[in-house]
């Protein structure tokens, strides 16, 4: 994986061009990767899911929202993205409409 330094310059770089066209389509594709890891970690460190628990009340996944899954595991996602902004934004390249069409 790269340095994060040299990560932060290419996620701004990266960022900046698709938001020269684009942005709602990246931005809305980067923000659906942070929930699904969001909900990911959420069941991951879930007391009840480890414990094998059939109630779903008894479950913390269940029990907190979306936002509250942000709160918890935003900077974690954030710090694993990073690295892969580029690998990211490679995947959704060829499905985003260029101004220059």
């Amino acid at each position: 994986m790269e340095a994060i330094s040299s990560s932060v310059i290419s996620y701004f770089r990266v960022l900046l061009t698709a938001m020269d066209y684009f942005h709602d389509t990246w931005i809305g594709y980067l923000v659906g990767i942070i929930m699904q890891r969001c909900w990911d970690i959420s069941i991951e460190r879930c007391g009840g899911c480890m414990k094998d628990l059939k109630s779903p009340i008894l479950h913390e996944h269940h029990q907190n929202s979306l936002l509250e899954k942000l709160r918890l595991y935003y900077e974690e996602i954030r710090g694993d993205m990073l690295p892969c902004i580029n690998a990211l934004y490679t995947t959704i390249e060829k499905n985003l409409p260029h101004t220059d069409d």
